[in-house]
């Protein structure tokens, strides 16, 4: 019986987080509720935003999406979203799927 149980919390875990079974097999002990010290925090982000960054003005990636932006012409047109179009809209949405480019998730 308790083969049966080890069995079927792993597969729970595994439906819910692969990684985190994985880490259970591997006995790799995980402490999310481990918050880091304060002291260290504030180092790593002082060494991420207070430097300043010079970046490459001329970069070929920055010609490109310029020189593709300028010959759009086009105006977006103006668009109203109503209450009653935002309905039949999240009717569509799959349940418990992942998010798309819009960042939208159905629940």
């Amino acid at each position: 019986m308790r083969a049966e149980w080890s069995n079927t919390i792993k597969t729970d875990s595994f439906k819910k987080t692969q990684k985190r079974l994985f880490e259970q097999l591997e006995g790799i002990e995980r402490r999310d509720n481990e918050l880091p010290e304060a002291k260290a925090s504030r180092y790593f982000w002082k060494g991420k935003w207070d430097e300043d960054v010079k970046h490459n003005e001329e970069a070929d990636r920055i010609k490109t999406v310029e020189s593709e932006v300028s010959k759009t012409t086009e105006k977006q047109v103006d668009f109203s979203v109503t209450l009653e179009i935002l309905r039949k809209q999240t009717i569509k949405l799959l349940h418990w799927k992942s998010p798309g480019p819009d960042g939208v998730q159905g629940y």
